[in-house]
């Protein structure tokens, strides 16, 4: 003890700082063996597939292969029967050493993506059925959002037209009184394509993926938004516009591109068939929401008349036959039609789910309807970095020109918006022989707006004048998919 009397207080400190680290070192030694003696015994491959529950013990989880079929005249006629696929994913479970034994949960579903199958018959009859059996072979007849049928011999949940993500089973029991093998709970999934023995040609070059989901916790329904996102590395109709995009927009927008894309959903009603004025298209996703436009146009029985002509279905920009003003705030087809007659007519559980949008509407110059003005020229004047600060705010408005530009085949975007015409049947966006208004005005001229004219280039009109209206809003972020596969004749669902 005299020694240390005679040290200094920075040696005292220095011999005390190295004692702790030692003690730390020694504790931490410590707790590694002491985890690796309670832990689950089992190798580190198995290990990165699952998690290590609060005990100690280990949970893993094997997806299965993704299960498809590709029904053809070779592999699918009148006597060939039907056309079947399995999988089988599976979950263990391996007690840790110090417990013995070990119990633990978990949920099972599945995720459809891509499905192009349709119904041949008039009674939609289940073409499509999914069969799902746990461990000891006992089959799930009931889940929510699913009907179980049986069709020629064949049982389990009908698929035919469905997309999204679907819940099975939650807390599904699990024990195990080993350390070193586990228990296994092998689940079989099978997918059929049930032979009618009749004209079912529509799904001949039909597509789909399924991929079973097992994991510790209920299955969360996704947003539209993510679903939709998630598509892209399945639907090339979906490009992603990120920097490396040559001709793209550079905002990380999902946009639907091509003829024909199954991007139809139902807005504004849940009747089992859509009505027509209820049909919507996705123009895509931005950021976290997604942004809709009218499939056709909108009628007097959904806008209301205030903006109408004499024509059924054709409305003044401006709202009035005898207003010349291209000022997007003082439009009563803004005011009073969209964001007035519109909005109440869906109705408020319906409206809730649009949200409100800062919309660019400073148009642009006239000679963006001249060469050179491609697609990402028009978004940098409407949108983009050169574009005017004028906004506004609301729910409703219409599609901006760009949204038309970029729904056509990428192979157009190089060429000017003016000189659309070949884009026929390669742009879902266009209306054949119906001219319709877009939300930009023409800046450098009095009382014009940009159209889109029925021969697919892009033009502006007087605002006095009369065109389609195409509604356009963006659905707030937390809308969430319930089904459909994004066909016409099966749209989009959302949860209300």
């Amino acid at each position: 003890m005299e020694k240390l009397k005679n040290l200094s207080n920075l040696q005292k400190t220095m011999i005390a700082l190295a004692i702790i680290l030692i003690l730390v070192v020694g504790i931490l030694l410590t707790s590694k063996f002491a985890f690796s003696f309670l832990g689950a015994d089992v190798d580190e491959d198995i290990t990165n597939q699952g998690e290590l529950t609060a005990t100690g013990d280990a949970l893993i989880f094997s997806k299965g292969t993704p299960l498809s079929l590709s029904a053809t005249t070779d592999n699918f006629n009148g006597t060939s029967g039907n056309l079947s696929a399995n999988t089988n994913p599976s979950v263990k479970l391996v007690a840790a050493t110090k417990n013995k034994s070990a119990e633990s949960a978990y949920a099972i579903g599945f995720k459809i993506s891509n499905n192009t199958y349709q119904y041949t018959t008039s009674d939609k009859k289940a073409e499509l059925i999914l069969t799902v059996k746990d461990e000891s072979d006992r089959e799930l007849t009931s889940a929510e959002g699913l009907n179980y049928v049986t069709v020629n011999g064949v049982s389990g949940f009908d698929i035919t037209e469905l997309t999204g993500i679907f819940n099975l089973e939650e807390n599904h029991p699990i024990s195990t009184t080993s350390t070193t093998d586990g228990t296994t709970h092998t689940w079989t999934f099978t997918l059929t394509f049930v032979n009618f023995e009749t004209d079912q040609s529509l799904n001949e070059t039909a597509t789909l993926s399924i991929e079973a989901i097992l994991q510790k916790e209920k299955i969360a329904t996704p947003t539209l938004s993510n679903y939709i996102k998630s598509l892209k590395e399945t639907d090339t109709s979906i490009v992603y516009h990120d920097s490396s995009l040559e001709n793209g927009a550079n905002d990380n927008s999902y946009r639907y591109t091509g003829a024909n894309p199954n991007n139809y959903i139902c807005f504004g009603s849940d009747a089992e068939i859509c009505p027509s004025g209820n049909l919507y298209r996705i123009i895509g996703v931005f950021g976290d929401q997604t942004k809709l436009v009218h499939a056709t146009y909108a009628t007097t029985a959904e806008i209301g008349t205030s903006a109408q002509s004499t024509a059924a279905n054709d409305f003044y920009w401006s709202g009035s036959p005898k207003s010349q003003d291209a000022i997007w705030a003082n439009s009563t087809l803004n005011t009073e039609s969209l964001n007035g007659t519109f909005l109440n007519n869906l109705g408020t559980a319906w409206s809730d789910k649009i949200a409100t949008t800062t919309w660019n509407v400073g148009g642009m110059a006239s000679e963006k309807i001249e060469s050179p003005n491609t697609v990402k020229d028009t978004y940098d004047y409407e949108v983009g970095a050169n574009k005017n600060d004028t906004t506004y705010e609301a729910k409703i408005g219409l599609p901006y020109v760009n949204e038309y530009g970029y729904a056509a085949d990428p192979s157009y975007w190089a060429t000017d918006l003016y000189d659309y015409e070949p884009t026929a049947g390669k742009d879902w966006m266009r209306l054949e022989s119906d001219v319709y208004w877009t939300i930009s005005q023409v800046s450098d001229q009095s009382g014009v707006a940009f159209v889109v004219s029925g021969g697919g280039y892009l033009d502006c009109d007087a605002v006095l004048g009369v065109n389609r209206v195409r509604p356009s809003f963006n659905l707030v972020s937390s809308v969430k998919l319930s089904g459909g596969a994004g066909t016409e004749s099966n749209p989009y669902r959302i949860e209300l």
